[in-house]
């Protein structure tokens, strides 16, 4: 085992290198010396020695994360096979903590909303390490403990306890076969998703029809509604797959997903589960056929999802050609040959559908709609927009129907 010395110079160069906070315990989790600036979660005061167990893998580096997400490292020093003391490394945390997520830790743990405030300051003071860099740390920190290498799969090998899944599928499979219960033919499935790429609502509305759900395999033991949704969720991150192939745009489809996932998880009852996939279902295949794009070739696609998440900023001709590799004149010569319009008209068309969303969804001005979508002034916002509609923007704000568009 390293002095006591030794341990204290890593520890400070480890905190000087991360500005993670650095503790090293001795075998009954005292404190032997530390390194941090004090940054203490208003849920947890007791700190993270509960992390320390007797049974946990000596003289490898474990990543641990808690329920409030923080990241720890802990490495054990072992001496005649006993844990002789605990390098821990952390809280950190590997991504920023949002309102949304914030929010749903506030519900789940019953936190008293005076506290909520607290907790994201504390958030905010962490340090952020994302979970690769966390792997180098937790490697920097074996090499300068043991004088050894360690990998990063070796790490997650004995960080993550798998399930020993020897015999279990098989003893499964048997038993299925025995009881000719088996799970839904693949090319059932396939094919659903090949109606939703190919956006044909009538051939999906017939299969579905046919269907047998009862193929569908186990997916909670103890819960039949939980099963259901399981079983919806999956379908639905299938569907969103399928969709994005068929040519709607990725941001579209994976936000549907997430807004349905959301009613689906909130249902309960199983009739309303079902109601919720046919429907998301067929608002997919609507969404793909409003949106058809899966004959155009792959450099158009990218161009064309990336003006769709990109309408606020601004796009030039140029930054599109890196980005799908191809010469500015060519890529604008086969954007034009595959989608009838030019390629600046095009980025200016959708920056005007978006105009036209922001003057009926909200009450921004409409200097700030023009500023917003990076026109160079309001006159020639106005002016483009009176182009594309027949009408100001103030004239459509006040009645969209008169448009022309």
């Amino acid at each position: 085992m390293n002095d006591l010395t030794t341990i204290t110079f890593i520890a400070k160069l480890l905190y000087d290198a991360y500005k993670i906070p650095i503790h090293f315990f001795d075998r009954d989790k005292n404190v032997v010396c530390q390194h941090h600036v004090e940054v203490i979660n208003p849920i947890n005061e007791a700190g993270f020695t509960h992390l320390i167990h007797d049974n946990d893998k000596l003289g490898v580096p474990l990543i641990k994360t808690t329920d409030f997400l923080e990241n720890i490292i802990l490495l054990h020093l072992n001496e005649e096979n006993q844990r002789a003391g605990t390098l821990l490394i952390g809280p950190s945390i590997s991504t920023t903590i949002t309102n949304d997520t914030l929010s749903r830790l506030v519900h789940d743990f019953h936190i008293p909303i005076y506290k909520r405030d607290k907790l994201l300051q504390y958030y905010e003071n962490l340090i952020k390490i994302n979970q690769i860099e966390l792997l180098h740390a937790a490697q920097l920190a074996h090499y300068l403990l043991f004088e050894e290498e360690i990998s990063e799969t070796t790490i997650v090998n004995k960080t993550v306890l798998a399930v020993n899944m020897e015999g279990i599928v098989e003893k499964h499979v048997h038993s299925r076969r025995l009881d000719a219960s088996f799970h839904m033919d693949i090319r059932q499935e396939q094919y659903i998703w090949q109606c939703i790429k190919e956006g044909d609502k009538d051939e999906l509305t017939r299969h579905l029809q046919k269907l047998n759900v009862d193929g569908l395999g186990s997916l909670s033991k103890k819960s039949h509604i939980r099963h259901t949704k399981n079983q919806a969720i999956i379908s639905i991150a299938l569907a969103t797959r399928a969709a994005i192939d068929g040519g709607l745009y990725p941001e579209i489809a994976l936000t549907m997903s997430d807004i349905y996932i959301q009613q689906i998880e909130d249902a309960h009852d199983i009739g309303r589960i079902h109601l919720y996939i046919y429907e998301y279902l067929f608002e997919l295949i609507d969404r793909v056929n409003a949106n058809k794009s899966s004959d155009q070739s792959k450099p158009v696609r990218v161009c064309k999802n990336y003006i769709f998440n990109h309408v606020y900023e601004t796009i030039s001709i140029d930054a599109l050609a890196e980005i799908v590799h191809l010469n500015p004149i060519y890529l604008s010569q086969l954007f034009k040959k595959e989608t009838g319009l030019s390629l600046g008209k095009y980025i200016q068309q959708e920056k005007l559908n978006e105009a036209k969303k922001l003057l009926i969804q909200s009450d921004i001005s409409i200097a700030e709609i023009s500023s917003l979508l990076q026109f160079s002034d309001q006159s020639y916002f106005a002016s483009a927009f009176k182009k594309h509609t027949g009408l100001t923007p103030r004239q459509y704000r006040k009645n969209p129907e008169a448009a022309d568009v």
